[in-house]
């Protein structure tokens, strides 16, 4: 049985984290076994500008984001920092929430998918660019806009 440290009448951090990341590996495999693939991301990260928002044609709201991930490992008995920077794009409510609530530095938890775009350059050349799609997103920390 998982106890939880309650702040306030929340969960803390570290709980609601374990909780969300168990339901959704769990869910993950589920699916997995029922349907033979799985296309997920989790990331949990800061944003390093403010979202960009805009409208489409067709009267959608799309956000695009671009949220730092930041890993630690030891080299030569020195710790050495590695960040990945990650675009992910949020379509219509997530759009909103993210509009409103965030800004340069905001930390949040995003679920969703990856896919990739082929587009060619200037000079006809094939191109890719790899994107996470939200499916959920999760304010984090005291510095999202209120």
């Amino acid at each position: 049985e998982m106890t939880s440290s309650l702040v306030g009448s929340e969960m803390c951090i570290r709980d609601r984290f374990f909780n969300l990341f168990y339901y959704t590996i769990h869910n993950a495999l589920c699916f997995f076994c029922s349907q033979g693939s799985v296309n997920k991301v989790i990331l949990i990260g800061n944003l390093g500008q403010p979202p960009d928002v805009r409208i489409t044609n067709s009267g959608s709201k799309v956000a695009e984001i671009s949220l730092a991930t930041t890993s630690y490992f030891t080299r030569d008995n020195e710790r050495v920092e590695k960040t990945q920077w990650h675009t992910v794009t949020l379509w219509n409510k997530l759009a909103e929430i993210v509009e409103r609530y965030t800004g340069k530095g905001s930390s949040v938890y995003i679920e969703g998918r990856l896919e990739t775009e082929k587009w060619q350059d200037q000079n006809g050349q094939n191109r890719y660019t790899t994107k996470v799609i939200a499916e959920s997103i999760q304010l984090l920390g005291s510095n999202t806009r209120r």
